[in-house]
């Protein structure tokens, strides 16, 4: 790699499982757990009254591939820790689970956002075929409060990806006008990051197993988690993308080796 290109870890998509029953420990009435799969409504949050029985309880309904698991948009503090725990049943979860992370920091790295919205992020080192997923956070002060929770198998690319091909936009949704007297006309409105990536490079399996059904799952219209660098640094909080495909990603051949597959994919993301 030349001097003064980025160094980044490959990217990888999640498409969020819907997450079923959902029973929780402590809500408020009109910021139920059950906001927790409202995808597309970044302002539908789970928040609690309090800082103890933090917890949430999905029944996916049947068993599912599982090695990713995250908390979007929460209000975790510096001490904010969750504990994730797969199991085959609801006893399982709630007590001894196949699968047991144990306490994790949210705030990891730790870092201090403006907007104070903290995603977690976390990989299973294995993959877990689960019914049943439990989330408890504590060290945390007040209610607790999040987005989304994203549950899912990772779809890595196999192959290395040119940084040089990623952009990073925005899409401002206010709007700015002067009348013909030179008088101001502003109008608030959310500003919404966009994530694009050039892919020359696809194997055929990852076309043909993992990116073109993700295609086909959402289109332009449904979410998906995103992450274009996972490395662990203090940057990792704003290379999280959850959102949807401003236009349908095609795939063609790519320039470089008629075996392989070239696609490029914009993202509009909430987060």
């Amino acid at each position: 790699m030349g001097p003064g290109i980025m160094a980044l870890q490959k990217p990888f998509a999640v498409y969020p499982l819907d997450l079923g029953t959902i029973t929780t420990g402590d809500e408020l009435s009109n910021r139920p757990a059950a906001h927790l799969k409202e995808f597309k409504h970044a302002g539908m949050i789970w928040e609690t009254a309090l800082a103890s029985s933090i917890w949430v309880r999905c029944d996916l309904g049947s068993a599912k591939d599982i090695d990713f698991v995250a908390l979007l948009g929460t209000n975790a503090t510096e001490t904010t820790r969750i504990r994730i725990r797969l199991g085959d049943s609801q006893a399982e979860v709630d007590g001894t689970a196949d699968y047991d992370s144990g306490y994790i920091a949210i705030r990891t790295p730790a870092i201090t956002r403006e907007d104070g919205k903290y995603h977690s992020f976390h990989r299973l080192p294995s993959l877990q075929t689960k019914r049943w997923i439990r989330i408890d956070a504590d060290l945390h002060t007040d209610g607790f409060s999040a987005m989304a929770l994203v549950v899912g198998k990772a779809l890595d690319f196999s192959n290395f990806y040119s940084p040089l091909n990623t952009s990073f936009g925005q899409e401002d949704y206010g709007e700015l006008s002067f009348d013909r007297f030179g008088v101001v006309d502003d109008v608030p409105g959310n500003k919404m990051r966009i994530l694009e990536m050039d892919f020359g490079w696809m194997a055929d399996a990852d076309r043909a197993n993992k990116f073109q059904p993700l295609r086909d799952k959402i289109g332009t219209t449904g979410m998906a988690y995103w992450c274009f660098d996972p490395d662990a640094t203090v940057q990792r909080q704003d290379k999280q993308y959850f959102g949807h495909m401003l236009r349908p990603a095609f795939f063609k051949p790519s320039m470089y080796d008629q075996s392989r597959w070239q696609s490029q994919f914009q993202i509009r993301s909430i987060i």
